[in-house]
């Protein structure tokens, strides 16, 4: 049943969480959407994850003993600095990619593009 809706399915869907437009969506290849679609898929699967995270810290801190100290909720991330050492290692990395590119060209995209439509 839902083949012959597809794309009336998924114009939905865009537009319902995404706020598409009827033109935007249209605007958009077949590869661009199952792209946008996945990404809105991890999404998901991370909000939940954390969610999943909090109500457990949560319910193992509510049912500790006496002076014993809470787990934290969420680990606070160790910020690294940029030093111009490694600013130079990623133009370094960069300018290796674009060379690599240049030799051996891009047929990894053209097969992303070839996709399904």
């Amino acid at each position: 049943m839902a083949a012959p809706y597809a794309d009336i399915i998924d114009f939905a869907f865009f537009a319902a969480n995404l706020g598409y437009t009827k033109s935007d969506y249209e605007s958009l290849t077949w590869t661009e959407i199952e792209f946008v679609k996945k990404a809105w898929e991890d999404r998901v699967v991370r909000d939940t994850h954390l969610s999943n995270a909090a109500h457990h810290v949560a319910l193992v801190n509510a049912n500790r003993k006496k002076g014993k100290p809470a787990i934290p909720v969420l680990k606070k991330s160790e910020t690294r600095i940029i030093t111009q050492e490694r600013m130079a290692e990623f133009k370094v990395t960069i300018e290796r990619i674009k060379e690599h590119n240049k030799e051996t060209g891009k047929d990894w995209v053209k097969k992303i593009y070839r996709g399904r439509r």
